[in-house]
């Protein structure tokens, strides 16, 4: 262990409620670093704003032997540090690897890690997710030219997005044990089986006979279909396994994206590989999604199941069993409202990217318009969502947000209903742009307050639960705006069902009161370095320690 002087007057870097400040030591003190959160507010109003004032030298021995009792959590913390009066003597030796180096396991502190190799895990999964999405909307803005090309109805060719829902029903359980049991990289590596395969069996119906192209279509997107499970059930796992506390909404957010920029990829690839003069342009079509599957299965390939020391004190938690962490969600009333809330919620917004091109359709808008719409609502919600997760991460205000949002997406599809009339193209983009601002933000956060409400539950066991619902819903929602539109081809009885059916998470999700249990086990009072902030204050520290000492 390197020792590094300490010398009076040495700015103080202090850990108060996660944020570290930098404070100047009295002549009489000597600096102290303290790694410290407040686990009850009784903790937390004895020490007011949060910091814990440097003293002067601790005796080690009573320090060490001081009862971790509420009105002394965090002398208990400054005692397990065991800081002494001279030195940074009892910090770990720090290295600058921080994100891939050896642990220095001392006694008294836990040393929690966060490594590089999350974001390759992270990529895996978000660029699966596009190639999945991607499948799933391929003739979501050309459904006309598709059904042409097919020799078939609109409506078959819309009702593909309810062969992917079911086949997810199905597979949800098998995809979430395997998650829980095995882990991330077989789960992972599954789902991108299935992506390459069943977007390989689209592009080989170009040498199908025509009687056989549409049963071709339909048993590819059955499999890319069973891969969705094992795809949409991974990011809170990743989150939670691979990311500290402070990015896991945030990197949650972005492996959910993967679906929503893979429904804008295929709405902007699909108008302009498939032109209305040329339906054989859908073989072109399939062949590039194939092509785009196959590129983004790469990164899936390098994934592993977990890092060598956990990113965070609930990543080291032993998660309840699979079958019993079941029962247990089940029986949780708040994680009910959760997810008849976020089934309501998504079960629309897959209708309404269901219906893009037959909603407008009918008042003069073409292919490209409708196009338009998904993109804008994809882009302006992907921007929203980053946002929300970066500040969200920091400030835990998760439930405020997601009763804000739910208001939102239903004013924002009322809005599009209004809009959708002849010549007002720019109404139903800005109306896109609140659906996709509101929507796609709280899609992401409803699954990880589904993780904070049901903790130590493993994160797949609540996320799978809430998509198996959320899917077999969705299925009913197409359904019922099939069954509404006029044979004119008229949707806006659909339309107004949709705004009907978003009144409901926006106003349960106004009585959803529990706390995080996650985000309270991390704020216990547990003294914890985090090797990659630490090694950057300590040297500062030390840099401004000498300077004093010369001066």
């Amino acid at each position: 262990m390197q020792r590094r002087g300490a010398t009076k007057n040495v700015p103080q870097y202090i850990n108060g409620m996660g944020k570290w400040e930098k404070r100047k030591a009295p002549s009489n003190q000597t600096p102290v670093l303290v790694v410290w959160a407040m686990a009850d507010t009784k903790t937390a109003a004895a020490h007011k704003d949060g910091v814990v004032a440097a003293h002067p030298s601790p005796d080690p021995a009573p320090a060490a032997a001081a009862e971790p009792t509420t009105a002394g959590k965090s002398a208990g913390a400054e005692a397990r540090l065991g800081e002494s009066s001279s030195s940074f003597a009892s910090l770990p030796s720090f290295s600058n690897d921080a994100d891939g180096g050896d642990d220095d396991d001392e006694p008294g502190h836990t040393v929690y890690k966060a490594y590089w190799a999350r974001f390759l895990v992270c990529a895996a999964v978000f660029f699966l997710n596009v190639a999945n999405a991607v499948l799933g909307a391929t003739y979501v803005a050309v459904t006309p030219t598709s059904a042409v090309f097919y020799n078939t109805t609109q409506w078959t060719i819309n009702s593909i997005s309810i062969v992917y829902t079911a086949v997810f029903v199905v597979f949800i359980f098998p995809a979430t044990w395997l998650l829980d049991n095995k882990g991330l990289r077989p789960t992972l590596l599954v789902g991108a089986f299935g992506n390459v395969v069943g977007s390989a069996l689209r592009a080989f119906s170009y040498f199908v006979p025509e009687s056989g192209k549409l049963p071709t279509l339909y048993i590819g997107q059955m499999i890319a279909g069973i891969s969705q499970p094992f795809l949409l059930n991974v990011p809170t796992k990743t989150a939670a396994v691979w990311f500290r506390e402070k990015e896991r909404l945030t990197a949650n957010t972005v492996m959910n994206l993967g679906q929503s920029f893979g429904i804008a990829l295929a709405s902007v690839i699909a108008p302009i590989i498939v032109t209305v003069d040329d339906p054989s342009s859908v073989n072109t079509l399939n062949l590039v999604t194939f092509i785009l599957s196959a590129v983004m299965a790469v990164p899936a390939l390098f994934a592993q199941n977990k890092p060598p020391t956990a990113p965070s004190k609930s990543a080291d938690v032993a998660s309840t069993p699979f079958w019993e962490g079941a029962r247990i969600v089940l029986r949780n009333k708040w994680f009910i409202l959760l997810t008849v809330s976020f089934a309501f919620l998504l079960g629309s917004f897959n209708a309404f990217t269901t219906f893009a091109s037959s909603y407008i359709n009918p008042y003069g808008y073409t292919q490209s318009d409708s196009g338009n719409v998904l993109v804008i609502l994809i882009v302006v919600g992907t921007v929203a969502a980053f946002i929300f997760g970066v500040v969200l991460d920091r400030t835990k205000q998760h439930r405020l947000a997601m009763k804000i949002l739910a208001v939102g997406i239903a004013g924002g599809v009322v809005f599009y209903t209004v809009s959708a009339t002849p010549d007002r193209l720019p109404l139903l983009y800005a109306a896109a742009a609140v659906i996709g601002f509101c929507g796609v933000p709280i899609l992401p956060l409803c699954l990880e307050m589904g993780v904070e409400c049901t903790h130590p539950v493993a994160e797949g066991t609540s996320s799978g639960i809430m998509w198996g619902i959320t899917q077999g819903l969705s299925i009913v929602f197409i359904l019922l705006s099939n069954a509404l539109t006029d044979p004119s081809g008229d949707m806006k009885k659909a339309m107004v069902m949709l705004c009907a059916l978003l009144a409901v998470p926006m106003v349960l999700l106004q009585f959803y009161n529990v706390e995080n249990r996650r985000i309270r086990l991390e704020a216990s009072d547990d003294a914890v370095v985090r090797v990659d902030e630490a090694v950057e204050i300590v040297h500062a520290a030390s840099k401004e320690a000498a300077v004093a000492s010369k001066a």
